[in-house]
């Protein structure tokens, strides 16, 4: 999980609006990442969440995507912290039932 400041709503808009588009190819071509999802929570502050298959895909992915994701942020000014940890619950209704 990461949780993101900007100094501003437009840099926050501004940064998802990038991140649509070059980093969804990124996500799928160059991660072990299985689903990923980024939460605007207002006042510039955005919240992402990655899931994977294994804690080593985790690993694998992580060394890299970090400095990626940690120069793009800085780009727009955004200030990063990262959080890991273990899935102790989860939930998700089959809507398909």
């Amino acid at each position: 999980m990461v949780s993101i400041k900007f100094p501003s709503q437009q840099k926050a808009d501004a940064f998802v609006a990038m991140m649509k588009t070059s980093w969804l190819e990124k996500l799928e071509n160059e991660t072990l990442t299985v689903e990923q999802t980024v939460m605007k929570t207002g006042e510039g502050k955005i919240v992402g969440f990655g899931c994977y298959n294994s804690e080593e895909d985790f690993l694998k992915t992580s060394r890299e995507l970090k400095k990626m994701w940690d120069d793009f942020i800085k780009s727009f000014d955004g200030l990063v912290e990262w959080h890991s940890g273990e899935v102790v619950m989860q939930y998700k209704r089959d809507l398909n039932s």
